[in-house]
């Protein structure tokens, strides 16, 4: 049994179902793994019932987004500034459009597990629609591992302060197929998946004997274990909002960012090559089709999202000198190029005028660029800050509120 103290991390809008958090729990279990918490950071409502019987299992610490006086009283108690907490607690879109950012649900997970004692030492970030097991061929075979085994035995390694790995099951955008759909990956800067969408490959198996380790720069948020001793290099998660015609926009991404920042600070990420079976559409094994109204509105939304995503992270690329401010720009032009090529004809294709406005909403992001790099700022004060008071009052005898 593993004498470190891990804790599990969810993010949802509600907690009213024992899965996935059971299914983990019990993997843990069957493998010898002792979870010292599970923490859920919910932004809506949950079921006391469902609390009370994971309680029974595991501690449970719940935590309300946008507003949990319990939680701003512990980081009231380690002195941290009632304008860092607002920072790292508040959303200030969240009364108006009822969203949180993706980046501040995960601070949210990621500041209680730091203000926890004992101290938990590793943090295991999974999703509400992954399971501790694999896909292991297109009949809808699957086999249980040993999931926190698979993460802890790469993450002690030295250097090491993230393991992360991709998902089985069905790929995000379902199989689609044309004329158009190169300009529109372009646009949206996924044009690595053109082959696996027009040869409908979107569905990934996985094998328990897969070793294909190595370091890795992209994170997957629903699979993700940090080393907490080193929390020190840990940069804060991150994820934009714009607006569009009046609507508020979660950018995607912040998983993609914590992984561009990591080497930047000289520690590793490393892909343990453990695709946990993600049910992307909630209906596995039904075969997901662009024409399924609640399948095509997502992706619309996810397209919008992976849009401000990909300005932010344009402008963090020329701000760490990756690229330079030409390049900047050629992406700017190349993106919008395609975009209105390829969602013109997406749009026409799926007979739904909302996909062609994809060109205006990427203008849109960047006119708000000045206001997403504020937000950044913000964040890493308040973070640099949280960090100076966690260090603090860890040393002072480890007496601080947990």
């Amino acid at each position: 049994m593993n004498s470190k103290n891990i804790a599990f991390g969810v993010i949802t809008s509600y907690v009213n179902s024992l899965s996935p958090y059971l299914d983990f729990i019990k993997n843990a279990s069957k493998y010898g793994h002792k979870i010292t918490t599970f923490i859920i950071a919910y932004s809506h409502n949950y079921s006391k019932k469902i609390v009370n019987e994971l309680a029974q299992y595991v501690d449970i610490q719940l935590i309300k987004m946008n507003n949990d006086p319990e939680f701003k009283k512990r980081l009231n108690q380690i002195s941290l500034s009632k304008k860092s907490i607002k920072t790292l607690v508040e959303s200030k879109n969240f009364s108006d459009h009822n969203l949180i950012p993706y980046g501040k649900r995960r601070n949210n997970v990621l500041v209680n597990a730091l203000l926890l004692k004992p101290r938990i030492d590793y943090l295991i970030f999974v999703d509400t629609d992954v399971k501790p097991y694999l896909l292991t061929d297109e009949k809808g075979d699957f086999q249980e591992i040993d999931f926190i085994q698979r993460h802890l035995g790469y993450l002690k390694n030295q250097n090491v302060i993230i393991t992360t790995s991709d998902y089985s099951g069905y790929y995000i955008i379902p199989p689609i197929k044309y004329k158009g759909l190169r300009e529109l990956l372009i646009g949206l800067e996924k044009e690595d998946v053109y082959q696996i969408l027009t040869e409908d490959k979107t569905l990934v198996t996985a094998s328990p004997s897969d070793q294909d380790i190595k370091k890795t720069d992209k994170i997957l948020g629903g699979n993700h274990a940090l080393k907490l001793d080193a929390f020190k290099q840990l940069p804060p998660y991150f994820s934009v909002t714009y607006t569009y015609k009046e609507q508020l926009v979660l950018g995607r991404g912040e998983d993609t960012l914590i992984g561009m920042e990591i080497p930047d600070k000289g520690m590793k990420t490393i892909n343990i090559d453990t695709r946990i079976f993600h049910d992307t559409f909630s209906n596995f094994p039904a075969k997901p089709s662009i024409y399924n109204p609640e399948i095509k509105n997502r992706f619309y939304i996810a397209c919008l999202g992976w849009l401000g995503r990909n300005v932010f992270l344009n402008w963090y690329l020329q701000q760490t000198g990756k690229i330079n401010h030409q390049e900047f720009k050629a992406r700017k032009e190349r993106q919008k190029l395609n975009l209105t090529t390829g969602s013109i004809k997406l749009a026409s294709f799926l007979d739904d005028r909302r996909f062609a406005c994809f060109p205006h909403a990427l203008e849109a992001a960047y006119n708000q660029l000045d206001e997403m790099v504020r937000e950044y700022k913000k964040i890493n004060y308040a973070w640099k800050e949280l960090k100076e008071k966690v260090t603090e009052r860890r040393s002072e005898n480890e007496n601080f509120t947990g």
